[in-house]
């Protein structure tokens, strides 16, 4: 059977629906896209949150940067506001005051580092057992840093610490 004009016609047609059906679907889900971005609730600022100033902390321990570590800013004014992040791949972090507010308030800060692990030794029968293992030197924790800072307005406020073995330390396991 040869192909006639109407067929030709019939399967242009054809070809121009199918690209239109194809972009009304497409322009549905752009839409739909849209609105639920539009409809996620706006995080009210926390009472009291002091204006924010970007900062990141960078962790090495022996050169190699430190994932998972946690990166906790303590004020040395008191305030409640103690921004903290965790180390990414890069060993990296980047504090947040409260959730979904990124930086710290302008100030000095005790810098405490914290990983923590299951321990494979625990035994919930024996008083004297920890469940969890720091890997971090304890020189390192809330209780007995002397690492500082200070978060300065309209500064990069980039920091570095390079970590020091301790008697207890033990690198974190490649994930």
């Amino acid at each position: 059977m040869p192909v006639t004009h109407s067929h030709i016609l019939t399967l242009t047609k054809i070809s121009i629906m199918n690209r239109v059906l194809s972009c009304l679907v497409l322009l549905f889900f752009v839409t739909a896209a849209c609105v639920s971005c539009s409809r996620r609730p706006k995080l009210e600022r926390p009472d009291g949150l002091p204006k924010l100033h970007p900062c990141s902390v960078t962790v090495t321990f022996g050169g190699h940067a430190m994932e998972g570590i946690l990166v906790t800013l303590i004020p040395e004014d008191g305030s409640k506001w103690q921004p903290n992040a965790t180390t990414d791949n890069e060993g990296t972090a980047t504090p947040n005051a409260s959730f979904g507010f990124k930086g710290a308030p302008a100030g000095k800060y005790t810098v405490a580092f914290t990983y923590v692990t299951d321990n494979p030794d625990y035994d919930e029968r024996n008083p004297k057992s920890r469940r969890f293992l720091s890997l971090i030197p304890l020189k390192y924790g809330r209780d007995q840093s002397t690492e500082k800072l200070e978060i300065k307005a309209g500064e990069k406020n980039r920091f570095s610490y390079e970590l020091e073995a301790g008697e207890e330390f033990v690198l974190p396991p490649k994930k």
